[in-house]
């Protein structure tokens, strides 16, 4: 038992270090580079970080307090100002707090199926941030969801992505033959993107992950 507390305390101090190297990573950047793109590489930095938690960590327990530490980070950089090159957007969004949020809960449902807890991570890192940076430079085809702005060739990106990042591990460690993977990545990318297309305020950080999840599980079954 202390083995693992001990196991576990080293890997929580080693990902932490990583994020928080990330974090300052972005803060460099952030004179140079838009707000976006520094937020979108945290996203995915973080995102490839912990997918390993499940491998690593002996129970959730310990990757919960360092979640949860994230979210005191979060909100009390935003509260004093720092960290502009998460904070700094020109719209509301929660995304920064819910973002650890997600990964917990994650964690907790997929603990038993670490499979679809790397694919829900995967389709968050990846997924949304490709759609995003996609959308905001190369969207000509605009739609409106309350007072943010969404782009067609963003939602397809994130549709390709997601197909993309579901059905390798899926193939390769679920169990089903080549064509019901696809079939179902393909199932769970539709779900996925009309919830990221419909979800504002940076939500989409806990609904990504969620609903690839429960759209694997449905699907699997």
């Amino acid at each position: 038992m202390t083995t693992h507390w001990v196991s576990d305390s080293a890997w929580a101090l080693a990902l932490g270090g990583a994020i928080l190297a990330l974090l300052w990573l972005a803060e460099r950047l952030g004179p140079k580079v838009p707000v976006e793109v520094t937020r979108k590489l945290v996203h995915l930095g973080a995102g490839m970080t912990v997918a390993c938690v499940p491998l690593v960590f002996s129970s959730p327990l310990v990757p919960t307090v360092l979640a949860l530490g994230f979210v005191v980070i979060m909100a009390g950089s935003k509260a004093a100002g720092l960290m502009k090159s998460v904070h700094g957007v020109d719209r509301r969004s929660v995304g920064a707090f819910i973002y650890p949020v997600a990964i917990m809960a994650l964690l907790w449902w997929c603990w038993p199926r670490p499979l679809h807890y790397f694919i829900g991570i995967m389709v968050l890192a990846f997924s949304d941030a490709l759609a995003a940076l996609v959308g905001k430079t190369y969207g000509r085809l605009h739609f409106q969801v309350r007072e943010q702005t969404r782009s067609v060739e963003g939602s397809l990106m994130f549709f390709v992505c997601t197909v993309a990042v579901v059905h390798p591990p899926l193939l390769l460690y679920g169990g089903t033959g080549r064509l019901e993977t696809l079939l179902i990545s393909t199932i769970v990318a539709m779900l996925v993107t009309a919830l990221e297309a419909v979800s504002v305020y940076g939500m989409d950080n806990i609904v990504i992950p969620l609903g690839t999840v429960f759209a694997l599980q449905q699907l699997e079954t």
